[in-house]
């Protein structure tokens, strides 16, 4: 296993890509996203949501006692979005690094770069089953 462990973005990624190797998620996991107007925020909520549901650990959220995925995250213009993802399992707290995902050659994140960026994020926290 290699400790770093960065997808290829065809969008600039700016990112310290540092993988912890903690183990995956032995159980569904609940993910929480912010309340907000920001639509890409909430594009990136659901790519998230979908990469867990793709490792089988997606639907904790009527469990209280499930691990818990926080997303913390805000787009400046529609071409940026800086995000960050927590996981509270248990006494366990891992916090990732706040990565920033930005195009320049278009006016929008198209999707398949959202979904790369969810996998990035989630990679910090759980690593990635493939």
């Amino acid at each position: 296993d290699d400790p770093m462990r960065c997808a290829p973005l065809p969008a600039a990624l700016f990112a310290a890509c540092v993988i912890s190797g903690a183990p995956g998620l032995a159980a569904p996991a609940a993910l929480s996203c912010p309340a907000t107007e920001d639509a890409l925020t909430g594009r990136l909520c659901a790519a998230i949501d979908q990469e867990l549901r793709r490792r089988g650990v997606a639907g904790g959220d009527a469990d209280p006692a499930a691990p818990h995925l926080t997303l913390a995250a805000h787009s400046p213009r529609p071409q940026t979005l800086l995000a960050r993802l927590t996981l509270q399992d248990g006494a366990t707290r891992r916090e990732g690094a706040e990565l920033t995902l930005s195009v320049m050659d278009r006016a929008s994140i198209p999707d398949r770069d959202l979904q790369q960026f969810a996998r990035l994020l989630l990679d910090q926290v759980v690593p990635g089953r493939d």
